[in-house]
C-alpha cells in the first residue's frame, strides 16, 4: 500500500543516516565530531524533507510508525556519540545533554535547511562548540564525564577545532571579561 511505501522509504531514511555516520574514519573527537556534523548537514542537502517528515515536521497526521522511526534514529545518533566518547554506560546527565544536543543540531540544520539565513560552515561549528561547552557542563556534575572530558583534552591536536575555539573565545573577551572568570572562580576558593 502506499502507506507502507512511505514507512519503506522512511525506514531505508533513517538507516542511510546512520551508516552515513558510522562510516567516519576515527580520528581526534574533534574531527571525528565535525565529519559527523557536517555528514548530517549534508544528508540534510540531499533528504531533507524526508527528514522532516520522519520527525513529523510534515504535519500533525503523522502516522505513529514514522515516528517511532524518527525517534529510533535519534536514540541511534545518541549511541553513535556515546561510542565516540568511549562510554559505554553513559549515565543519565549524559544522555540528557547528548539527547538535547542531538536534538539542536536536528533544529538547526533544519532551519538552515529551510532559509540558508547563517552559512552552513558557521552553523556547523556552532554546533561541534555546543557539544564541546555541553560536556565541559556534564563533567562538572558527573566524574565518569569529567573524566572522558579529561581523555578528550588529552588526546586533542594543538590544531584542531576544540583548540582553535579555545583559541578564539580567548581573543573575543576583554580582560575584564576574563577578570571576571577569575573573581568568579576565586569565590569558590573561600
Amino acid at each position: 500500500s502506499r502507506d507502507e511505501l512511505y514507512l519503506t522509504a522512511m525506514s531505508r531514511l533513517s538507516d542511510e543516516l546512520i551508516r552515513r555516520l558510522g562510516a567516519v574514519d576515527p580520528g581526534p573527537p574533534s574531527a571525528l565530531l565535525a565529519a559527523r556534523v557536517g555528514i548530517f548537514f549534508d544528508f540534510l542537502d540531499e533528504f531533507g524533507d524526508g527528514y522532516e517528515n520522519m520527525l513529523g515536521l510534515g504535519g500533525p497526521g503523522t502516522p505513529a510508525a514514522i515516528l517511532e522511526i524518527g525517534r529510533s534514529a535519534r536514540v541511534k545518533v545518541c549511541e553513535v556519540t556515546y561510542r565516540a566518547l568511549r562510554i559505554d554506560d553513559p549515565p543519565q546527565v549524559l544522555r540528557t545533554a547528548v539527547q538535547a544536543w542531538v536534538a539542536g543540531v536536528e533544529w538547526a540544520g533544519l532551519d538552515w535547511f529551510r532559509t540558508r539565513g547563517c552559512p552552513r560552515a558557521e552553523v556547523e561549528q556552532l554546533m561541534c562548540i555546543q557539544f564541546l561547552m555541553m560536556l565541559i557542563g556534564v563533567g562538572a556534575l558527573d566524574p565518569v564525564v569529567a573524566n572522558r572530558v579529561e581523555w578528550l583534552t588529552g588526546v586533542e591536536p594543538t590544531d584542531g577545532s576544540f583548540a582553535w575555539f579555545l583559541h578564539m573565545a580567548a581573543a573575543r573577551y576583554s580582560i575584564r571579561t576574563a577578570a571576571n572568570l577569575t573573581r568568579l572562580l576565586a569565590a569558590g576558593d573561600s
